[in-house]
């Protein structure tokens, strides 16, 4: 019961942070219009976009860090998802069932911002220096805990729902004499 709630608990806020970290707490770039922060609210751009001339059209331009934060906000959800499954189901295989997809959410996590999007190619912006550090760690954090659970299922699913050790009766004993 502890393990349960504590490790749902972890991997919710680990799924938490991945999810709105890049919106909030370690920003990455904003979308820019010709290399200059947009300042305008969307009424304002839409405004521009209903006149009838294209003189005043203005080009927006996603950065790779843009799409990088979208991915993660629905893997992130998905890590909390998961999380929260956790702590409903007493049921050790359905857990290390939902444990494995944790760790493959994770991996995948780590995955776009290093490898599949990744984020701008300048180390002078934000999403380099704060943001890609930040989801890295968070990243391999839930890919550690897993394993770390998973080990810990697998090791009390093997005798009775309990750890090796002294307690383990002699018809559950691994080795008779």
């Amino acid at each position: 019961m502890k393990n349960r709630l504590v490790s749902g608990i972890v991997f919710l806020a680990l799924g938490l942070l991945i999810a709105l970290g890049p919106q909030t707490i370690f920003p990455v770039c904003r979308i820019t219009e010709f290399g200059e922060e947009a300042t305008k609210t969307g009424s304002e751009k839409n405004k521009d976009m209903s006149e009838p001339h294209m003189g005043n059209m203005k080009e927006t331009t996603s950065m790779k860090c843009h799409w990088t934060a979208r991915a993660e906000l629905g893997v992130g959800l998905l890590i909390a998802f998961e999380g929260f499954l956790l702590t409903l189901f007493d049921s050790r295989q359905t857990r290390f069932g939902l444990n494995a997809a944790i760790g493959l959410s994770g991996i995948l996590s780590l995955l776009f911002p290093t490898i599949l999007i990744g984020v701008c190619g300048s180390t002078r912006m934000d999403c380099r220096s704060l943001t890609l550090p930040a989801l890295v760690i968070i990243s391999v954090s839930v890919i550690v805990c897993s394993v770390m659970n998973g080990i810990n299922l697998y090791k009390t699913n093997r005798i009775g729902g309990r750890p090796y050790g002294p307690e383990t009766s002699d018809h559950q004993a691994a080795v008779k004499e």
